[in-house]
């Protein structure tokens, strides 16, 4: 049976460099607001919170269109210790309605945000493709971060920079927003995965458009799983609000006494979340799945 909490006392505030006025809008990815921080500063403000919290960059192949960096505190740690996993949302897509923005480095990376605070001794942080460049590689075009940004190749492209950390290690995955869509399109694909965790995730984004009412893109479906799931979703997100949030974890997650779904009573699509690590671990583990 799917269940539902409210959340605990919130332990993390955005740091002062992320610390905007933002307006969120799925529909738009995310609308550009006039007090927006150029790409620059966003990409320095997301590497001196890395940084400051032990991550290295990972030598990623610039191919990829990809960047990646990882903490590993625990060198000698056992190897079935999985890695988590961040994947960033769709960050800056859209600079205004029906345009595309020039650089999608998002304005809050929240699940950059959550990554520094993981307390695993092995935890990566994926940026989305051409996320975190500036100038951007010559291979990234705006369909990359609009209407391509579900597309398979996108999937592929994290998949093959994660090889470079964690080439046949276990994971869980964890997606914030659109990033919890690509979470559940790796976890197919890769066969280590133990579970996956979604903060304001979109995990079918043909429930998406159709809540909505907007033109679904070029998406891949993803598949319903037998993985464990730890679903957060926030009271006040007129983005994921938790009907639709329970809807398509229902769909996607197969396995009923294996989905939990997690609502907090003050969030809205931009947090503030934090992860219960305490209590997700053991529900994952509890029901975790050869694959």
């Amino acid at each position: 049976m799917t269940k539902a909490s409210s959340r605990m006392p919130a332990r993390w505030t955005v740091p002062l460099p992320f610390r905007l006025v933002w307006l969120v809008s799925m529909l738009l990815s995310l609308a550009a607001c006039a007090t927006q921080p150029g790409a620059d500063a966003r990409i320095q403000a997301g590497h001196t919170a890395l940084h400051k919290a032990g991550f290295i960059r990972a030598d990623i192949d610039p191919a990829l269109l990809t960047q990646a960096w990882v903490r590993n505190t625990a060198r000698t740690v056992e190897p079935e210790t999985p890695w988590h996993i961040y994947i960033e949302g769709d960050g800056l897509a859209w600079q205004s309605r029906g345009r595309p923005s020039a650089n999608p480095t998002p304005i809050t990376p929240v699940a950059l945000h959550l990554a520094t605070q993981d307390p695993s001794p092995r935890v990566a942080y994926l940026g989305r493709p051409c996320q975190f460049f500036s100038p951007l590689p010559e291979g990234c075009h705006h369909t990359d971060w609009t209407q391509d940004r579900y597309a398979p190749r996108q999937a592929e492209r994290l998949l093959q920079a994660m090889q470079v950390f964690s080439p046949e290690s276990p994971v869980i995955f964890i997606g914030y927003s659109g990033g919890a869509h690509l979470a559940v399109q790796l976890s197919a694909r890769y066969p280590h995965t133990e579970g996956i965790v979604t903060v304001a995730g979109n995990l079918d984004n043909g429930e998406f458009s159709r809540f909505h009412r907007i033109a679904q893109h070029n998406a891949a479906e993803t598949s319903p799983t037998s993985l464990p799931i730890w679903s957060l979703s926030g009271k006040r997100d007129d983005i994921i609000p938790p009907a639709l949030a329970e809807r398509m974890l229902q769909r996607v997650a197969t396995n009923p006494s294996c989905r939990y779904h997690q609502i907090d009573e003050l969030a809205e699509h931009s947090g503030p979340w934090q992860l219960e690590w305490e209590r997700i671990l053991p529900h994952l583990e509890q029901c975790s799945t050869p694959r």
